[in-house]
Protein backbone atom coordinates (compact mmCIF):
# COMPACT_ATOMS: atom_id res chain seq x y z
CA UNK A 1 0.00 0.00 0.00
CA UNK A 2 1.09 3.68 0.32
CA UNK A 3 2.61 3.58 3.40
CA UNK A 4 4.43 0.85 2.53
CA UNK A 5 5.76 2.60 -0.62
CA UNK A 6 6.38 5.84 1.59
CA UNK A 7 9.10 4.23 4.06
CA UNK A 8 10.45 2.31 0.96
CA UNK A 9 11.01 5.89 -0.41
CA UNK A 10 12.39 7.04 2.61
CA UNK A 11 15.00 4.29 2.46
CA UNK A 12 15.91 5.12 -0.95
CA UNK A 13 16.23 8.81 -0.98
CA UNK A 14 20.01 9.59 -0.51
CA UNK A 15 21.07 12.95 -1.48
CA UNK A 16 21.83 13.13 -4.89
CA UNK A 17 17.99 11.56 -5.15
CA UNK A 18 16.57 14.30 -2.93
CA UNK A 19 18.05 16.74 -4.96
CA UNK A 20 16.12 15.85 -7.94
CA UNK A 21 12.76 15.77 -6.54
CA UNK A 22 9.97 17.55 -7.95
CA UNK A 23 7.97 20.07 -5.50
CA UNK A 24 5.13 22.18 -6.22
CA UNK A 25 5.25 25.83 -5.45
CA UNK A 26 2.36 28.08 -5.37
CA UNK A 27 3.61 31.79 -5.30
CA UNK A 28 0.91 34.12 -3.50
CA UNK A 29 1.30 37.44 -5.23
CA UNK A 30 1.10 40.71 -3.83
CA UNK A 31 -1.96 41.52 -6.16
CA UNK A 32 -4.08 38.39 -4.52
CA UNK A 33 -3.41 36.50 -8.10
CA UNK A 34 -1.27 33.92 -7.97
CA UNK A 35 0.79 30.82 -9.95
CA UNK A 36 1.99 27.37 -9.32
CA UNK A 37 5.38 25.78 -10.73
CA UNK A 38 7.06 22.66 -10.41
CA UNK A 39 10.93 23.44 -8.91
CA UNK A 40 13.72 20.70 -7.91
CA UNK A 41 14.56 20.46 -3.88
CA UNK A 42 18.41 21.39 -5.34
CA UNK A 43 16.79 25.23 -7.04
CA UNK A 44 18.00 27.75 -5.57
CA UNK A 45 15.57 31.01 -4.52
CA UNK A 46 17.06 33.19 -7.09
CA UNK A 47 15.39 30.96 -9.64
CA UNK A 48 12.33 30.96 -8.25
CA UNK A 49 12.65 34.77 -8.25
CA UNK A 50 13.28 35.03 -11.51
CA UNK A 51 10.57 33.18 -12.90
CA UNK A 52 8.02 35.56 -10.59
CA UNK A 53 9.89 38.01 -12.53
CA UNK A 54 8.94 36.51 -16.12
CA UNK A 55 5.47 35.53 -14.99
CA UNK A 56 4.24 38.25 -12.97
CA UNK A 57 6.38 40.93 -14.29
CA UNK A 58 7.69 42.48 -11.33
CA UNK A 59 11.44 43.90 -11.20
CA UNK A 60 13.81 40.68 -9.84
CA UNK A 61 15.21 43.39 -7.41
CA UNK A 62 12.20 44.56 -5.63
CA UNK A 63 10.69 40.33 -4.88
CA UNK A 64 11.72 39.24 -1.41
CA UNK A 65 10.13 35.40 -1.04
CA UNK A 66 8.71 34.45 2.07
CA UNK A 67 7.86 30.97 3.45
CA UNK A 68 5.88 31.04 6.97
CA UNK A 69 7.16 34.73 7.24
CA UNK A 70 10.63 33.83 7.44
CA UNK A 71 12.59 35.42 4.21
CA UNK A 72 13.80 33.13 1.75
CA UNK A 73 17.93 34.51 1.01
CA UNK A 74 18.45 33.80 -2.41
CA UNK A 75 21.20 31.61 -2.36
CA UNK A 76 19.73 28.63 -1.04
CA UNK A 77 18.25 25.89 -2.27
CA UNK A 78 14.57 24.73 -1.38
CA UNK A 79 16.23 21.59 0.12
CA UNK A 80 18.58 23.86 2.23
CA UNK A 81 15.00 25.71 3.35
CA UNK A 82 13.74 22.52 4.73
CA UNK A 83 10.64 22.09 1.99
CA UNK A 84 9.05 18.86 2.11
CA UNK A 85 8.71 17.96 -1.22
CA UNK A 86 5.76 16.10 -0.14
CA UNK A 87 3.16 18.50 1.06
CA UNK A 88 4.01 21.48 -1.42
CA UNK A 89 4.81 24.90 0.23
CA UNK A 90 3.17 28.30 -0.90
CA UNK A 91 5.12 30.55 -0.70
CA UNK A 92 4.40 34.49 -0.07
CA UNK A 93 5.57 36.77 -2.89
CA UNK A 94 6.21 40.90 -1.58
CA UNK A 95 7.42 43.81 -3.03
CA UNK A 96 10.24 46.05 -1.45
CA UNK A 97 9.03 49.20 -2.02
CA UNK A 98 12.32 51.23 -1.97
CA UNK A 99 12.98 49.44 -5.45
CA UNK A 100 9.95 49.86 -6.44
CA UNK A 101 10.14 53.35 -6.14
CA UNK A 102 13.83 53.67 -7.31
CA UNK A 103 12.82 52.29 -10.29
CA UNK A 104 9.65 54.43 -10.62
CA UNK A 105 11.96 57.43 -10.06
CA UNK A 106 14.28 56.20 -12.75
CA UNK A 107 11.42 56.03 -15.34
CA UNK A 108 10.26 59.97 -15.02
Amino acid sequence: GDIQRKTQDQREATEERLQGQNVEVKFALPDGGDFSGTYRMGDVVEKLKLDIEEKADLPFKAIDLFLNDKIMPDPLTLKDLGVDPKDGIVVDVRLREDEMSLSSMAQE
